[in-house]
Order: C-alpha cells, then sequence, then structure tokens
C-alpha cells in the first residue's frame, strides 16, 4: 500500500474492524457499508459491553496509516462520532494486514 503524506481520498487496501455491542449492530452495518463505498475490506465483531470504556468512540489507528484517519471518521460521522488514538499501547491489536480499529459501542 503506497501512503500519501496527504488525507486519503478512499480507502482502496484499507482493512478496517469494526467492534460493536450487541444494540449497535444496524449502526456497524450501515458504517460497514459507507466504508465499503469508498473501498474499504470490512471485518465486524461483536463484543460485550465490559472492559470497553478506553476505546469507546475512537478509532485505533496502525503507526503509518494516520492520513486515512479523517476520512473514516468523517464518513461515519452521522454514526457514530470517533477521535484517532494510535497509542503505541494499542499497537499490539492488529492483525496481520489490518490497520484500524473502529469502535461502535456507547
Amino acid at each position: 500500500i503506497r501512503q500519501s503524506p496527504t488525507v486519503a481520498e478512499n480507502l482502496q487496501g484499507i482493512v478496517i474492524r469494526i467492534v460493536y455491542v450487541p444494540r449497535r449492530k444496524n449502526d456497524a452495518d450501515r458504517a460497514a457499508q459507507k466504508l465499503i463505498s469508498l473501498g474499504a475490506k470490512v471485518d465486524i465483531y461483536q463484543t460485550s459491553d465490559s472492559g470497553n470504556a478506553a476505546y469507546t468512540g475512537k478509532l485505533i489507528v496502525k503507526n503509518g496509516y494516520e492520513n486515512y484517519s479523517a476520512l473514516i471518521t468523517r464518513t461515519i460521522q452521522d454514526i457514530e462520532y470517533l477521535a484517532a488514538d494510535n497509542a503505541s499501547a494499542h499497537q499490539v491489536y492488529f492483525k496481520d494486514g489490518q490497520q484500524f480499529n473502529l469502535w461502535i459501542a456507547r
């Protein structure tokens, strides 16, 4: 994947995992469709309400992919307001080939 220093215009080649709680399944599905329409590959994962406080409302970003964050957050802002976070503590939670963890857990 070639990365641009500017804000991305599409999500071709980007893999995003949407983590959601059961009551937000419809929102997770809508967010997935919006992101897929921009070229992203999306993996949807259901979780419980337990232990999500640190991630709620966050777009966890793999280092080096920050230029895609604005497009992702803007695309689903009507579903969930997200703040991008690429803290080093989060970097161990990405599967191979995955660049973002998006939390819909409010």
